[in-house]
């Protein structure tokens, strides 16, 4: 019989299929994961607002309260009620999968309840100042009993592992790092839709911003850059969403900048194959990543990357040559490497094969792999431990 994993912290599933969350890297993860793990496994994810039309894969969804801070909280709460309840009632979990510190904490009372083992994907720098203000010293010691209790750690980025191991003084194999995987798609360019289409059909420089708009990935900094680039010709598209919607739209409008810098929204499949393929720069002014993904959809199809050395995006950097480093917090800089890269032009062949390359090796069913074999080797540790 299948060992029965239950998914926590998800706050969507599948990634971006609902417009009441702010969905992000996590949720791709997980969505890109699940796919090759439920062959193995018996899955059951607890996420906001979602669904499932696959027979190996069952959801329970829950309404998620507030934007971007109060939802995981809310998931978390309804996280924690249910599975008790689940537990109580007769559901037999295997292990708990949580994909926060916040969610791990669940997974910490059911295994003191209920002898549950427990595995925590750690995605973010999650108890910084940076990330949750004030709250950073409550987080942190939640975390470090959450992660401390864990089986097993999966860090999602080589310098998380090195930030976790540094603050929490763990054992060097209680943290083991699986990035987020990447696979060289095709796509059918008559399902593109014609207003993308019509957006993009433009002779300016073309420069594209694809991620959450939240204050963590540098926007007010990429905006001031085009603020001060206002007499070039180019346009800034940002794909995704976020708290900062309606800032970004004010800024737009106090500056006039509504022929510079256009809100497209969250954009999916064809649309985002396309999008990535037709611009000639991609730029994100982060002060936060792990392992952004979005700089290695772009490098693969050609499309220089400017970035902030924050998280692997040095790492990715030297394994692509694609990626131009800029300083944290310094639109000059950001100002200076646009105008260079625009003189430069797209990537050299070299550059792509590297690029390309590089991704071949971290697929998804690589990375799936890894995460089935820490799985399999918690239940044997267990086992042993009956």
């Amino acid at each position: 019989m299948k060992k029965h994993i239950l998914i926590l912290g998800c706050k969507n599933y599948p990634a971006f299929s609902s417009d009441k969350v702010i969905s992000g890297g996590m949720e791709v993860y997980i969505t890109e994961i699940v796919n090759y793990l439920k062959s193995d496994f018996r899955v059951t994810i607890i996420a906001g607002y979602s669904h499932s039309d696959d027979p190996d894969v069952k959801v329970i969804s829950v309404p998620l309260i507030g934007k971007f801070a109060l939802q995981p909280i809310s998931l978390a709460v309804f996280s924690f009620f249910i599975a008790i309840w689940k537990v109580i009632t007769g559901t037999k979990y295997d292990l708990v999968n949580a994909q926060t510190p916040l969610s791990g904490y669940v997974g910490y009372i059911l295994k003191k309840l209920f002898g549950i083992p427990y595995v925590v994907t750690v995605h973010i720098f999650a108890a910084t100042r940076e990330h949750v203000g004030r709250a950073a010293g409550i987080y942190g010691r939640i975390e470090k009993v959450v992660l401390h209790h864990a089986e097993k750690v999966i860090s999602a980025g080589h310098e998380l592992k090195k930030y976790l191991d540094t603050r929490y003084k763990f054992k060097e194999d209680h943290v083991l790092v699986i990035h987020p995987g990447m696979d060289l798609v095709s796509f059918n360019e008559t399902e593109v839709s014609s207003v993308l289409r019509e957006r993009l059909n433009t002779d300016a420089y073309k420069i594209l911003f694809m991620g959450r708009l939240i204050e963590e990935n540098g926007v007010d900094d990429l905006l001031e850059a085009i603020r001060r680039l206002k007499n070039e010709n180019l346009k800034l598209y940002f794909a995704g969403n976020g708290n900062l919607e309606k800032k970004i739209a004010g800024f737009i409008e106090k500056e006039q900048l509504q022929e510079k810098v256009i809100l497209l929204g969250v954009i999916k499949g064809s649309d985002k194959q396309y999008l990535i393929r037709n611009v000639d720069l991609s730029v994100r002014t982060s002060y936060h990543e792990v392992f952004p993904v979005a700089y290695l959809e772009s490098v693969s199809v050609g499309v220089p990357v400017i970035a902030t050395p924050v998280g692997d995006t040095e790492y990715m950097a030297e394994h692509t040559d694609a990626i131009k480093i800029v300083p944290l917090n310094n639109p000059d800089e950001v100002v200076s490497a646009i105008k260079a890269q625009m003189n430069e032009g797209e990537l050299s062949e070299e550059a792509v094969l590297k690029a390309r390359s590089f991704i071949n090796k971290i697929s998804w069913e690589r990375q799936s792999m890894l995460t089935r074999e820490v799985l399999n080797n918690v239940f044997a540790s267990n086992k042993k431990g009956v």
